[in-house]
């Protein structure tokens, strides 16, 4: 508890944690009234479909690949962490502190992006009665997704101990894995396997952007069970991978 409540005071002295939740609303903001003034509008938009790119329209992905190495990474950065596990914090203690908070940030953001969106969009696309029966599993497929993005970030974080090169993986690095395996999958004439259908960021554009399906991996889009299945595969990976980084970390 006492390194916990440690974090959460470092977490709430963070001026990253408020200029990410003020872009999260800015860009949500944006976003919908950059729609709302389109050529074409979309006239069954409605505030409940706004909430399917919530977490787009606040580029919460883009955010936590930013705020997660910073703040994971600030004590090896400024140099303090031999002081602090001096103080009697315990290494593992303070790894699942971290992790709590840092999952805390990225659940704030995520609902100032939702409460922005929804609010926006109903006053320029009103509400509606009537959403796709698949919604429900929709949205549960897009934060299934972005807790394995959490704990992807953070583990990178960990790995790696400094924030810049973190969010360099992050923002680069992943971009150019998911590159690669797609152009693995050109040679699928020689390998009959789609790589690229298990990446993180390939199951995440599918996701964002039509509904998910509860049965097969149907019409080339991810059903929930896979998107289930994939979220906990990169969750569980992620986590276990940080714990052991973490253990054998020298200071």
């Amino acid at each position: 508890m006492k390194t916990l409540k440690f974090e959460f005071r470092k977490l709430f002295k963070s001026k990253a944690l408020y200029v990410c939740s003020a872009l999260s609303i800015i860009f949500t903001l944006l976003s919908v009234y950059i729609k709302s003034q389109s050529d074409n509008p979309v006239n069954t938009f409605s505030a409940e479909d706004s909430l399917m790119s919530a977490f787009d329209n606040g580029m919460i992905p883009i955010l936590i690949s930013i705020f997660i190495p910073l703040f994971v990474c600030e004590d090896n950065n400024l140099g303090t962490l031999k002081n602090i596990y001096a103080k009697g914090f315990s290494r593992t203690k303070l790894w699942i502190s971290k992790y709590i908070v840092s999952f805390v940030a990225f659940t704030i953001f995520s609902c100032l992006a939702f409460a922005t969106s929804y609010i926006s969009a109903g006053h320029y696309f009103g509400h509606t009665d009537e959403v796709s029966k698949y919604f429900n599993y929709s949205i549960s497929g897009q934060i299934l997704l972005m807790i394995a993005y959490h704990a992807m970030y953070f583990m990178i974080a960990t790995l790696v101990g400094k924030a810049g090169v973190a969010i360099a993986i992050n923002m680069i690095g992943l971009s150019v894995v998911t590159l690669t395996f797609s152009a693995v999958d050109a040679l699928q004439d020689f390998v009959d396997i789609d790589f690229s259908k298990y990446l993180l960021d390939n199951v995440w554009t599918y996701v964002s952007h039509v509904d998910v399906y509860v049965d097969v991996y149907a019409d080339d889009r991810p059903s929930f069970q896979f998107v289930l299945v994939i979220s906990l595969v990169y969750t569980v990976l992620s986590f276990v991978s940080s714990i052991i980084v973490n253990s054998r970390k020298q200071l």
